[in-house]
């Protein structure tokens, strides 16, 4: 049968329901599959059994020369194949470029001694429940102090400023890449996040594209409003990504008493990352 697959809502939203993609291209004689411009690259890439296009007005041509048998969004396509979360494959299914992966880890490990690369992404730009989601950079001191590693920033927007400002207060250095765009295509961010030894980050998209690469990422999940349904309300471990650990929230603590446990828990981590660092082609 031909099937037509398509994603929806945000991006996160997008590459959390599309690890339905390679069952049900499996099982189909013919698999389409449209997604954002953005995630286009990469998606191409990690489902090669797929014929992926490009989210457009008019459609795709790919999309109008049917007939299709069978279409749905993968966010309804997931809801049919999980009757409850432990059923759910937490594997990795994205693949970044190995090159270029091994490419930016190799020229970062460079300009930072061979040092551990932990990427760091602190704030959401999504407004309706970016004050729930979001920290500040200087509220990450404690992190930023822990000797040995090196920060990358994985943040889209205007997070420069808070480095400027922080780098100025201090004599902390991040890392930033000025070649790489969290707001564009996100083929050529996957080989910089899929470059880390470990991710820190809020509850946003570089979440969700560590934890589908297959990454170590500890995420940061908030209370009230920007607790989306996907992190439940318990645990430290997510049925969707099996290389992530959650942090949560505390209406108590705020985001100090996550960032200080994050803090000691890098302090204890950082002697394996030194002496296990991640292979160049992940």
């Amino acid at each position: 049968k031909r099937v037509l697959l398509w994603t929806e809502q945000g991006v996160g939203d997008e590459i959390i329901h599309s690890r339905c993609v390679k069952s049900i291209a499996s099982q189909a004689d013919h698999c389409v599959l449209e997604c954002s411009q953005r995630l286009a690259s990469l998606f191409a890439r990690s489902f090669p059994d797929v014929d992926v296009v490009e989210a457009q007005t008019p459609p795709d041509a790919a999309l109008l020369n049917g007939p299709f048998d069978f279409h749905a969004s993968v966010l309804d396509i997931n809801c049919e194949l999980y009757d409850s979360p432990a059923e759910i494959s937490p594997k990795p299914y994205l693949k970044a470029d190995p090159e270029l992966t091994k490419s930016l880890r190799d020229k970062y490990r460079a300009r930072t001694g061979g040092r551990p690369l932990i990427g760091i992404s602190w704030w959401s730009g999504w407004t309706f429940h970016a004050h729930f989601k979001s920290t500040h950079l200087s509220q990450w001191k404690n992190i930023l102090e822990i000797p040995d590693v090196a920060f990358v920033s994985l943040q889209y927007g205007e997070g420069n400023n808070e480095i400027a400002s922080i780098e100025k207060d201090t004599d902390l250095k991040i890392l930033q890449d000025p070649d790489v765009d969290p707001t564009g295509d996100l083929d050529l961010f996957a080989a910089q996040v899929a470059a880390m030894d470990l991710v820190i980050t809020i509850s946003n998209a570089t979440a969700h594209v560590a934890g589908a690469l297959g990454v170590p990422v500890w995420n940061m999940t908030p209370a009230g409003p920007g607790r989306l349904w996907y992190w439940f309300l318990e645990g430290q471990t997510s049925p969707w990504y099996d290389s992530m650990r959650l942090f949560r929230h505390s209406y108590q603590e705020g985001w100090d008493g996550i960032l200080q446990e994050i803090a000691d828990l890098l302090k204890e981590t950082a002697p394996e990352l030194i002496a296990n660092p991640v292979t160049p082609d992940k």
